[in-house]
């Protein structure tokens, strides 16, 4: 599901910052803060491995049903993502607390939206 995938410390935070993307856009991004306890580390990355790997199975069941859907760039807002598609014409949103709660709605608008 996920395609490439590059990790980086990251000079400006004390942890690692892990990008990945899908056939369709970039995922967003894990950053994983260095605790000094590897198996934490490892735990939590896979944890955020998980969540991405639910939200490209997401876009992926929507690529499948609309295969001329294109997704739009995510956005992070203070407190809330956003996340949407354009299919069939129009442009469908969805909004909240994190990634995946937002690829979860995205899917139910689309479903309840569209035939």
């Amino acid at each position: 599901m996920i395609g490439k995938v590059s990790a980086a410390k990251d000079p400006e935070l004390p942890g690692f910052r892990i990008v990945s993307h899908d056939i369709h856009r970039p995922l967003p991004e894990i950053v994983v803060r260095d605790t000094g306890d590897r198996m934490a580390i490892l735990d939590e990355i896979s944890r955020e491995a998980a969540t991405l790997n639910a939200i490209a199975r997401h876009r992926e069941e929507l690529a499948a049903m609309y295969p001329s859907c294109r997704f739009l760039p995510h956005k992070i807002l203070d407190s809330r993502v956003v996340v949407g598609m354009q299919v069939e014409g129009r442009t469908i949103f969805a909004e909240a607390p994190t990634f995946w709660e937002a690829y979860g709605k995205l899917r139910q608008r689309v479903f309840r939206k569209l035939p």
